[in-house]
């Protein structure tokens, strides 16, 4: 039996004095040599984003024990002499010269969009569709010799380059030919004429020349180069342009999906790219963010109708009274915003704990936490809220992308100075959160506005169903009624795979392109090199969504994946979108056009 002393322990016994030692101490060595391997596998996790722009070795460290933010490589089709010899072409000064006076061209022929038309042949403001069409058949010569042109509600357009394989599923680019108006006040406060095109060595001047005309142009641009220099592809070559995207496309974009359903039938198009998100830098890595989700919209009218009379004898409050107090209220009480893991947005803070060594300390453990902790996504959502900057119409980023919006964009109310008003609306626009549902909308609004109703002793409906009715025994006051302005209502968009061959080619091909022409203005890029500044040619992908809508709507059934995206960056962007002195930077012009030639060679070999 063993030796015991009087608190149980085992002696040693004679023949194990020197044993015993030897093995205490491997055991030490081991449990000493577990606890650095632990310490250091913890720590590579938050240092490596650190470490990894300055190159320093991190002794076999992964990113983490699964990365949430995978990258593939850069990628170039086999036929890489005939991409450079398209690279060098694109670089050309008297290619560029005339690609931005096509863009300034396109430009110069007025497309504006308004609210309100009437259908297509019997509202002759379409007609100015018409100029544009006959422009592009002039421009793009040998895209209209070789493609298929079929146009769609007559002002839409679908262009079909027919692949030599006809088992593989289309490669399908859309973009739009409208554009917002101008308002008239303006003219004298843009640098040059909105409608002027002009080009001055570095920035295309003019409306359109941001949304969406440069995309647009930058497609055709880069499909009759490909023509030229003998390109001929194995898949077929979708092009569809809408024309009224900037009022939901609803006889645009949504007569080509039904044309292009009815042709192909459902999920048939390998891969969808239409305008979007761009790429920039955010915290010290630079990240393109296709949008790969897409909030819904609903623009809630609130109508009042209340007894008229003269207003020498009017009530407490009037219609309009009454409507601003509804209002007030709307805008005091937004739905709350959270964040879900569901949320493309929650998949780019993913990317950013991942690759951006200025992430402070705190948000990334956040992030990381985040992954199974419902607390700490919750003090994250908070963090997003608060903290993360802002970011830019290029690459939106912050708090929007996490919380259904709403913006009281219109109102009316009267017809004369001396009349009571017998009717008042207001239209709210909202973008709703994928985490949210036209539902949550449209509940949120009857309860919030609900007790308000009878406050006002007014009868309400809301969105098609009685909540309060008028009676002839307590007759009312008026009525509320709550209903979607334009019939446009729209859930929250499916999301699109983040992993996978049509992932990484997308990836691949826009890593290739930003290393070769980082879409920086010259000036812009003078000024960092004169300072010193590295100008990295690295880029991460990170999946992104976009806050506003596109014509992608209407083609959900051709594709699972639809990416929301412009190859631009924010310093190529002239002023925003839709607004004073919009411009497109040459650089980021020809980036773009580099961009869809490089994306049709490496699609048509990819296994898809």
């Amino acid at each position: 039996m063993d030796n015991l002393n009087e608190k149980g322990d085992l002696l040693p016994s004679a023949t194990g004095i020197t044993s015993a030692p030897k093995r205490s101490l491997l055991w030490q060595y081991a449990k000493l040599a577990a606890v650095c391997f632990t310490v250091g596998y913890i720590l590579c996790g938050y240092l490596y984003p650190a470490t990894r722009p300055l190159s320093i070795p991190t002794f076999g460290c992964t990113k983490s024990a699964v990365s949430v933010c995978a990258q593939s490589g850069a990628l170039k089709p086999s036929n890489e002499a005939l991409l450079n010899a398209l690279y060098e072409q694109f670089a050309d000064p008297v290619f560029v010269n005339k690609s931005a006076e096509l863009l300034g061209a396109s430009v110069r022929i007025p497309t504006e969009m308004y609210d309100g038309l009437g259908e297509v042949g019997e509202d002759d403001r379409w007609e100015k569709f018409g100029a544009f069409h006959a422009w592009l058949e002039g421009a793009f010569p040998n895209v209209h010799a070789t493609f298929k042109k079929e146009t769609v509600n007559t002002w839409g357009l679908v262009y079909t380059w027919k692949g030599s394989d006809g088992s593989l599923k289309p490669l399908m680019l859309t973009g739009h030919q409208d554009v917002v108006p101008v308002e008239p006040q303006t003219y004298d406060q843009w640098t040059h004429p909105p409608f002027s095109g002009y080009f001055d060595g570095e920035w295309i001047w003019g409306r359109g020349s941001c949304d969406d005309k440069g995309g647009l142009m930058a497609i055709m641009i880069a499909m009759e180069t490909l023509l030229k220099k003998g390109f001929v592809p194995k898949r077929t070559v979708l092009l569809a342009f809408g024309f009224d995207e900037e009022v939901s496309g609803m006889r645009g974009a949504a007569s080509i999906g039904n044309f292009l359903l009815e042709t192909y039938g459902e999920n048939s198009m390998a891969m969808l790219i239409d305008e979007g998100a761009g790429y920039s830098e955010i915290m010290g890595a630079m990240y393109a963010a296709p949008g790969v989700g897409e909030k819904g919209a609903i623009d809630a009218r609130l109508a009042v109708k209340t007894k008229g009379g003269h207003s020498s004898t009017p009530p407490k409050h009037t219609g309009i009274g009454i409507l601003s107090s509804l209002v007030t209220s709307v805008e005091a009480n937004p739905i709350p915003p959270r964040l879900t893991r569901s949320n493309p947005f929650y998949s780019t803070l993913q990317c950013i704990a991942e690759y951006s060594p200025e992430l402070p300390k705190k948000a990334r453990h956040l992030i990381r936490a985040s992954q199974k902790s419902d607390n700490a996504l919750e003090k994250l959502g908070e963090w997003a809220m608060h903290e993360l900057p802002a970011g830019v119409a290029v690459l939106p980023i912050g708090p929007s992308l996490m919380s259904t919006t709403q913006a009281v964009d219109l109102i009316h109310g009267g017809v004369k100075s001396n009349a009571l008003p017998e009717q008042a609306y207001a239209v709210i626009n909202h973008r709703v959160s994928v985490s949210d549902s036209l539902a949550v909308v449209q509940d949120h609004l009857v309860e919030l506005l609900g007790p308000q109703a009878a406050q006002w002793n007014l009868s309400m409906e809301g969105f098609g169903a009685v909540v309060s009715a008028d009676s002839d025994d307590a007759p009312k006051a008026g009525s509320l009624v709550l209903s979607d302005t334009f019939g446009t209502a729209l859930e929250p968009a499916p999301v699109s795979p983040v992993e996978g061959a049509v992932w990484n080619v997308l990836g691949g091909t826009i890593k290739t392109v930003y290393a070769h022409n980082d879409g920086l203005p010259a000036s812009i890029r003078r000024a960092k090199l004169e300072s010193g500044e590295q100008i990295s040619t690295e880029i991460n992908m990170a999946p992104g969504i976009m806050s506003g809508n596109t014509d992608t709507r209407h083609y959900w059934g051709l594709t699972p994946h639809i990416f929301r995206y412009a190859h631009n960056r924010p310093e190529g962007i002239g002023n925003g979108f839709h607004t004073v002195n919009e411009a497109m930077g040459i650089e980021n012009f020809m980036a773009a056009i580099e961009f869809f030639t490089t994306l049709a060679m490496n699609v048509d070999e990819a296994n898809l």
